[in-house]
């Protein structure tokens, strides 16, 4: 009897180990808890700009939220017929990267179970893409007008401020900083529209100008600055024409007198010649009168508007260096100080450095550092200022000023 007793608490130990290796095993097999569903948070339409670098963090929640197995997959779809944009996925960031513009429907499935939730992202490009240019009437009399119209590639891009530019035939036709087509000769002319902001787009338009006139002024408005003395005028005369002229200069704006200028008519080489008298600035107004035997009296006129050029430049330094959360300002210098001012601010390396409050008309821009990269010399951000006088807007100075920016 001694024995079996023995026996017995020998077991038991046994028997105890066993019974709490077969109770651990039970346990482990029913932890493994099964995914139910994936929900993701946000608005379910994510607007991206590619030209930005925006990027999306996707958040989202796979229940239960201690589901044994977590993980996801990421796969993008077309919507309608917009093209399909091509994203890059972190998956263990969960960030979206925009590689090109589009639509794509973005689904997140559960490895465990399938389960899928989705949203929409749009990729546009909101930056000039390219210019295309028309005319209204490519054929025009010497004299006549005719307007450049323009398309812009995306409609909504904001910077949309051209300029203008005959790249062939300057004595054939003038165009105005408005797009407006003047004809000065006979023959084909290529004029160019540019883009302020980006001069590597452009677009190209053709004209041809024709005469059912004996004799015209071939520039009808000429601008000097107050560094030219004088200038000259061509004039389009018919071939073989034989004329007498008369010409006078009428009152204009400004100090302009009958005395503003004096000018000769060289009729061999069809130029009319004027100086300025010493200290003139204003308009005078040309009338060119061309009598040709055995018709009625040819009559022209030009305006001739003689400005001043500005100067401008920044006070001091070039760049600046800026601490993160404060305030600068820069300040500007114009001459002469009296002349109304245009101007344009872009932003080259434009990630959200700086914010700029604008007052060019009293001298001075008002930087504010936003933010800085981790590696100094990447915080910088240049703000590009073209300014011009309004009545001489084909003279337009560029200035750049570097800003760095630091913790």
């Amino acid at each position: 009897m001694n024995k079996k007793l023995i026996l017995l608490m020998l077991a038991l130990p046994l028997i105890l180990m066993l019974f709490l290796f077969t109770a651990t095993s039970t346990v482990s097999l029913t932890v493994k808890v099964p995914v139910e569903r994936i929900e993701i948070s946000g608005e379910p339409i994510v607007y991206l700009d590619l030209d930005r670098g925006e990027t999306y963090t996707v958040e989202y929640t796979v229940y239960p939220t201690n589901a044994a197995n977590r993980d996801i997959s990421f796969s993008t779809s077309q919507v309608g017929t917009d093209p399909l944009a091509e994203l890059e996925f972190d998956m263990e960031m969960g960030v979206v990267t925009p590689k090109t513009c589009g639509k794509a429907r973005v689904t997140l499935t559960t490895i465990d179970g399938g389960f899928t939730d989705n949203f929409i992202v749009q990729v546009s490009s909101k930056s000039l893409q390219a210019i295309e240019a028309s005319v209204a009437d490519g054929i025009l009399d010497i004299g006549a007008t005719t307007s450049i119209t323009t398309a812009f590639t995306p409609k909504n891009a904001p910077n949309k401020q051209l300029r203008y530019e005959v790249v062939e035939g300057v004595e054939i036709v003038s165009v105005n900083s408005q797009g407006v087509v003047t004809g000065l000769g006979v023959g084909e002319a290529t004029i160019r529209v540019i883009s302020r902001f980006n001069e590597e787009i452009y677009s190209e338009v053709k004209v041809e100008v024709t005469s059912s006139a004996a004799v015209q002024f071939v520039t009808h408005s000429v601008t000097n600055t107050m560094q030219q003395t004088g200038g000259a005028i061509p004039l389009y005369i018919g071939e073989g024409v034989d004329f007498t002229y008369e010409l006078e200069v009428l009152d204009g704006a400004g100090n302009a007198t009958d005395e503003a200028i004096t000018y000769a008519l060289d009729s061999e080489n069809k130029v009319l010649s004027y100086t300025f008298r010493e200290g003139f600035e204003g308009q005078v107004t040309l009338k060119l009168t061309v009598r040709v035997e055995g018709v009625d009296p040819f009559v022209d006129e030009c305006t001739i508007t003689r400005i001043r050029q500005i100067e401008a430049s920044w006070v001091g330094a070039k760049s600046i260096a800026i601490k993160v959360g404060t305030t600068q300002y820069v300040y500007l210098e114009v001459n002469p100080s009296d002349v109304e001012i245009g101007y344009e601010i872009s932003y080259e390396n434009d990630q959200g450095y700086i914010s700029v409050e604008e007052d060019v008309e009293n001298g001075q821009l008002i930087i504010t550092a936003v933010r800085a990269a981790e590696d100094f010399g990447e915080s910088y951000t240049d703000v590009v200022l073209k300014i011009w006088a309004t009545n001489n807007p084909e003279q337009v100075i560029t200035l750049t000023l570097t800003v760095n920016i630091y913790h």
